[in-house]
């Protein structure tokens, strides 16, 4: 009977062996596979928290600046005679932030530096990380049926829209990182009333002031008559077609765009009501109502000109063929805001004249609307 041979016990050893040691092999690269997997993975978190903290600071700041231009306008449109073509640096005091607590927003920590922003060094810290945060504010235009302008036209600048944007910047790893540029409109959504309704305090020449509450009075007048409480109109038809009353200096207590003007009353057939605009950023408009610092439209008009060249019509001219009018009371005439947009101070001019049969307008009141 033939012998069987007997299994090579030192084969199944080696075999043993080398499988062991390919298993160790194959699990030694899973683990370094895996390990870098994770490192991967941690560095991409990382990288994730940075562009969450910037994408959250910029929605918070983008966001409450849009909520203070709401209410102060100005303080917002002045920015953008210097950040309109460049991204400016922004020097902001936040309270230490995260992206899972809203910051307590002062416009006034806000600070503006108008330079290129890629050379602004101004940081926010969030997180123990320092981040640089871009901002532009930019005027816009509209076209004749409402719309912006995908270029700005100077020409057609409209004063009560603007367009805000912000991006961040943030190094990590010696590497120069930035959020997506984030772009809101604003526009101006508060208005304010001023309704002069009693002018029989008189002319108050050569004494001027500036009121913030409708006075009685105003500052000179040709051929009115203003005796009687709660109107205004043509003196005796000897005194000739045509009246003039100057109002006193209106004081919007901060930088405002002129909508329009109305006045209330009556129009006879043949008469008529129109109106220019005066408007100036007076230095101390409270002492000092006839802006001898800070001149009425172009000029100081009060003592060059005379007082005429200081009302504008919506041409942007004294002359007396460009006015504001319309065809009866209670109607709003839009004033061109390019010559009245962000200013503290205005007066209006009013002429009225006569109607069919020397008859004369009644002017009720006079009604100035803007927005903050």
């Amino acid at each position: 009977m033939p012998r069987m041979a007997k299994p090579n016990s030192s084969n199944q050893k080696g075999q043993s062996l080398i499988e062991m040691l390919l298993g160790l092999t194959v699990g030694a690269i899973m683990i370094i596979v895996a390990v870098g997997a994770l490192s991967v993975s941690l560095r991409t978190n990382y990288r994730d928290n940075f562009a969450q903290d910037a994408s959250f600071m910029n929605e918070a700041l983008l966001q409450n600046v849009i909520n203070v231009a709401e209410g102060f306008w100005g303080q917002v449109a002045a920015f953008a005679n210097g950040c309109s073509t460049i991204f400016c640096g922004i020097q902001y005091h936040f309270p230490e932030i995260s992206k899972y607590g809203q910051p307590e927003f002062n416009f006034s920590q806000v600070i503006f530096t108008i330079v290129d922003c890629d050379s602004a060094n101004y940081s926010v810290k969030i997180n123990d990380n320092d981040y640089y945060p871009c901002f532009r504010i930019r005027r816009m235009s509209r076209d004749q049926n409402g719309l912006i302008e995908a270029v700005y036209n100077v020409a057609h600048d409209d004063p009560s829209t603007l367009e805000a944007s912000i991006k961040t910047r943030w190094v990590n790893g010696g590497i120069s990182q930035e959020t997506p540029t984030l772009i809101r409109t604003v526009t101006r959504k508060q208005d304010e009333v001023f309704v002069q309704t009693r002018w029989e305090g008189g002319p108050t020449t050569p004494v001027d002031s500036s009121y913030i509450l409708p006075p009685t009075t105003f500052y000179s007048s040709s051929a009115i008559s203003y005796g009687t409480a709660g109107e205004i109109k043509l003196q005796s038809p000897g005194s000739g077609e045509t009246g003039i009353l100057f109002s006193n200096a209106i004081f919007a207590q901060r930088l405002v765009l002129l909508n329009s003007v109305m006045w209330r009353g009556i129009l006879p057939s043949g008469a008529s009501v129109q109106f220019q605009i005066a408007s100036s950023n007076c230095v101390n408009g409270a002492t000092d109502a006839q802006c001898l610092v800070g001149a009425w439209g172009t000029s100081n008009c009060f003592t060059t000109g005379g007082i005429n060249s200081c009302y504008v019509g919506p041409l942007g001219t004294s002359d007396g063929a460009d006015v504001y009018t319309a065809t009866g009371p209670n109607i709003q005439m839009a004033v061109n805001g390019a010559h009245h947009g962000d200013k503290l101070y205005f007066r209006y001019k009013i002429m009225l004249k006569r109607g069919n049969g020397n008859s004369t307008p009644n002017v009720t009141d006079v009604i100035l609307n803007w927005s903050l």
